[in-house]
């Protein structure tokens, strides 16, 4: 089953990796980026769509690896708080008869 994984995921890469390529090559217009505060040199049109594109990725794994580390931290914090307790209700169950209470 491992070797059928790796075999899909080496097909998949090498699809991702033609698709790539097919994109560059039929994208080679010069196409200048204009900001609103500079203008950037005359670039291909794929190397400027593949660079937003990677930009933005980057930008979302950060914004949402904060929210996942906060909400990792809160989960942990939840952990210590109630394990404690359901330690000692589990003993205090156990030592005194069901129904005397």
């Amino acid at each position: 089953m491992r070797w059928f994984k790796r075999l899909a995921l080496g097909l998949i890469t090498l699809v991702l990796l033609v698709v790539g390529a097919c994109f560059a090559l039929h994208n080679q217009y010069q196409v200048p980026l204009d900001l609103l505060w500079v203008t950037l040199p005359p670039a291909s049109l794929a190397l400027w769509l593949l660079l937003s594109l990677g930009i933005g990725v980057v930008i979302g794994i950060l914004t949402m690896g904060g929210h996942c580390f906060r909400l990792h931290r809160r989960l942990a914090r939840l952990r210590r708080q109630t394990s404690p307790r359901t330690a000692s209700q589990s003993t205090h169950s156990a030592q005194s008869p069901q129904g005397t209470q």
